[in-house]
This record gives structure tokens, sequence and C-alpha cells, in this order.
């Protein structure tokens, strides 16, 4: 069979073919396939290390993900928002003609000769350049793919979700100090953050933090400010949390219209 391969496919082909079914004999022969029912849990530190494996032999983003039972989507936005740049291109822009290039590699968009560098390996799959046999030779960007680095950025943002309010005291100050006479104006929190990208935060972000009080120590901000909010009729759900309306059996027999009745 090998030798039938080998005479249908290049050389290189050839290579990459071999290293993908020994990374996932190996896979299969220590247990690392996984069911589907792994697919909506999050990505643990081995997984994260079978990934770097699948990077280092070149493997797809598709073969990687049947490994570990996840989608390839998943590993997709793994490796693209972990990946860190090692090696910045000294060029303007990244340019297919650069060693022939005869204006000093001060390439422009305008150059009639620029053509756009584009690497199916950093680029589409597997998405980093662990293990890349061009990797001295390259002058462009270079990414790679830490297991180790990436579990740690994920466990902090993972306890940050969880923490409160990411905010300092200036930086509630300097955005309280933008929000607090818009408010006043009557517009809405959407129509703020709109308006003010500047701020980095959506309008559900605006509306917890004016909800739970943090610029109500700086500024005087709470959710009476907002303009709905205090028009809004309250829903049913919430009325019945309230007390209700006192008996007033007592006042039987002793209203106006008892006494005129009493009059006549």
């Amino acid at each position: 069979m090998w030798i039938l391969l080998f005479h249908l496919f290049p050389l290189s082909h050839m290579l990459r073919l071999v290293l993908h079914f020994h990374y996932l004999t190996a896979a299969g022969k220590a247990g690392i396939y996984m069911s589907n029912s792994n697919a909506f849990s999050h990505l643990t530190l081995e997984e994260r290390r079978i990934i770097l494996t699948g990077i280092l032999n070149g493997s797809t983003k598709t073969a990687i993900a049947k490994t570990i039972g996840k989608d390839k989507s998943t590993i997709g936005k793994e490796i693209k928002l972990h990946r860190s740049l090692t090696h910045k291109c000294r060029m303007p822009l990244e340019c297919n003609h650069y060693r022939k290039c005869t204006l000093g590699r001060q390439c422009t968009l305008d150059c009639p000769d620029f053509s756009p560098f584009h690497c199916s390996r950093r680029d589409r799959s597997p998405g980093a350049c662990n293990g890349c046999s061009n990797w001295t030779r390259c002058r462009f960007d270079k990414y790679q793919y830490s297991p180790e680095d990436a579990h740690r950025d994920y466990r902090a943002a993972l306890i940050d979700s969880r923490e409160g309010v990411n905010l300092t005291s200036r930086e509630a100050e300097a955005m309280a100090a933008v929000i607090k006479p818009l408010l006043k104006q009557g517009q809405s929190p959407f129509q703020i953050v709109t308006g003010h990208p500047e701020l980095g935060i959506c309008e559900k972000t605006l509306y917890n933090y004016i909800e739970n009080d943090v610029f109500h120590e700086t500024a005087g901000i709470t959710v009476m400010d907002l303009r709905r909010q205090v028009s809004r009729k309250i829903s049913k759900k919430k009325a019945q949390t309230y007390k209700k309306r006192a008996d007033r059996k007592y006042l039987k027999g002793r209203t106006y219209k008892d006494y005129k009745e009493y009059l006549s």
C-alpha cells in the first residue's frame, strides 16, 4: 500500500501523511480518542498539549478535533486566540516579491508589484507555525502556540470573569464623567455606547454597571437616571414581590358613603 501511495503522491505529501498517521496511531494507543460527550466541556491542559502535537505534525483542525472529541471550530478558535507573535516581519507589508523588490522593500499598497503573502499553515490550518520546515528561512510574521500559556490565559480569564466589576477607581471616574452629562440629556445607554466607542463596553455592561451602583459613589449615577427606568411599568412578576395592599375591613361602616346614608 505504501509503495502505491509513493507513486501517487509527492514526497512532501507522503511525509506529512506518515507523520499524521503515526500521530493518530500514538493517540489511539494512548487512549486519547474521546467520545462526543466531551464536545461541550472546556479544554484541559492535556487536550491543549494534544493540539500542539497536531500542529507540530501539520495535522488539520478537523483531524485534531476528531482526536480530542471537539468541533473543528473549537480548535480553530483556540489556536487563533492563544497563539502568540514570536517574530515580527521587518518589512512594512508582507509581500511575495520582497526578494526581487527594486524599491528597497518600502512596501505600500499602491505599489504595482505588491502581492500579499498568504501562508496556508499559518493562516488556515492548523493556524500556527510550530514545526514548520521553513521556520528559519521565513521573514514574515511567525506565530507559535504554547499549551501552557494558553491554559494559563484561560484560567486567568475564567477567574476574572467571576470577580465582579473589572474596573479601577480611576477608570470608573473617567467613564462616569462621560456618561453622567449624557444621561442628564436623556440619552439611553445604547446611544451612549454607540456614540462613544472609546468606552470599550457594550450596552448590557453599561446597564449592569449602573444597576450595580458602580458610579453611585463617584458621580451619583443611579438607576433613577435612566429615562425608561423611571417611566417603565412594573411587570406582574416583580409586582408579586411587593407588599400587598393593607386590609381595610376596619373602615366598614365608616366611609363617606356610609355617612351620607346616615344623614338621609
